[in-house]
């Protein structure tokens, strides 16, 4: 009888990211539609099936900044909305009818993010919907100076 020493196999090191696809990166609806559901992402790693995924929607403001002469003119930032950013979301359709505001034109942007079990971060995809064509810019708004600061 001969015995037979089997050596564990060694694992190699995951230092693969995972990989986030979506097939729709822009989206543009009407605000005359009843309703609407995200078509969520594909997420991939070579060595994990679960993996720590994270959805967070924003949607992109106006806020006014105004210049040492007065003028305040507008940039757009992103808001997150916490409370529909799920912080462990499933692999599907996640559905939004009725938690975004499509009645009124705006702009939204989704963020997928996954990490996988080696603490791989995959690069962050970005979907961004536009609802009844955007928010329109607002115009500039210029002071008037008062007439003891224009003597």
């Amino acid at each position: 009888i001969s015995e037979e020493i089997i050596e564990p196999t060694q694992q190699q090191e995951d230092t693969i990211p995972p990989v986030i696809s979506i097939t729709v990166p822009l989206i543009e609806i009407s605000t005359s539609i009843n309703g609407w559901t995200d078509p969520g992402a594909r997420f991939e790693d070579e060595q994990d099936n679960i993996l720590g995924i994270q959805k967070s929607i924003y949607k992109l403001i106006w806020k006014p900044v105004e210049d040492t002469d007065g003028v305040t003119t507008h940039t757009q930032e992103e808001e997150l909305i916490p409370e529909i950013s799920d912080g462990s979301m499933g692999l599907s359709s996640t559905p939004v009818d009725g938690i975004l505001d499509i009645s009124k034109p705006i702009t939204y942007i989704i963020k997928y993010n996954a990490t996988d079990g080696a603490g791989n971060v995959a690069t962050e995809v970005i979907r961004t919907v536009i609802v009844g064509g955007g928010e329109a810019k607002p115009e500039p708004v210029i002071e008037p100076i008062p007439e003891s600061e224009a003597n």
